[in-house]
């Protein structure tokens, strides 16, 4: 009796940007079950971080393996890091999917799973994407605590202000149409309103913002020209002078 496989075939965000082929992987484990007498039954392809699995198609994938209990001999992916970049979890999904009779396999880096030894190279092909991924987190940390410390906000705008470059394509905050709207709402504290009459005068005047909202906005050192650094890995909070 022929064999039968679902495939699956991944882009992450940025890589479909940069142009990165869901066609090109589909052709390779066309051909490779095409050379292995395997039938595919079902392809899915997503544009999804690999991160975890809790990705749309994958969940479709799991409800189609669910629902064809037995009918299934393979997945195949092109690369490991098309599968998963988390060792622990891809683990226990290629476990999962044992038990439903089901070998994972990437085709570009095939595993005996008939030899005990061959989990070392397993893990060591789901371990460097996961390592690639915490390398590239921390250095996307460092280059906003860098940025932050010399006093250019690199994160999301906060409320009367909006993202832009300067000359040198560095991030920058500058004011948005909202603006008006804050420096009113400091206006009416000076004057003595208090933040639940505050709250509703903005409302009358078109610019809706929950109370809470409010109180983190006036307390945003922001909005006098600073920038709050938050306390990392042991480092203490820090206000230094911004670039707005």
């Amino acid at each position: 009796m022929k064999e039968t496989a679902i495939s699956m075939c991944r882009v992450s965000s940025d890589e479909q940007a940069k142009g990165y082929s869901l066609d090109i992987q589909k052709d390779h484990i066309k051909k490779h079950c095409l050379d292995c007498n395997i039938e595919i039954i079902k392809t899915y392809c997503e544009d999804h971080s690999a991160k975890d699995f809790n990705r749309p198609e994958f969940k479709k994938l799991e409800e189609f393996v669910k629902n064809n209990k037995g009918k299934i001999n393979w997945l195949f992916v092109t690369t490991w890091d098309r599968f998963s970049r988390n060792i622990s979890e891809a683990l226990r999904i290629i476990d999962k999917f044992k038990k439903l009779g089901i070998t994972v396999q990437a085709i570009q880096a095939p595993i005996d799973f008939s030899i005990p030894e061959s989990l070392m190279i397993l893990s060591m092909y789901l371990a460097m994407p996961e390592v690639d991924n915490t390398r590239r987190s921390m250095k996307i940390k460092e280059g906003m605590q860098a940025a932050l410390k010399s006093g250019r906000w690199s994160n999301k705008a906060p409320r009367g202000y909006k993202n832009s470059r300067d000359e040198n394509n560095r991030p920058l905050i500058i004011p948005s149409s909202d603006a008006k709207y804050i420096k009113r709402a400091y206006e009416l504290i000076l004057k003595g309103f208090s933040q639940t009459e505050v709250k509703i005068q903005l409302n009358k005047e078109g610019y809706n913002i929950a109370k809470t909202t409010l109180s983190e906005t006036l307390r945003n050192p922001v909005y006098i020209g600073q920038v709050r650094i938050k306390s990392i890995e042991g480092i203490p909070e820090l206000i230094v002078d911004g670039l707005h």
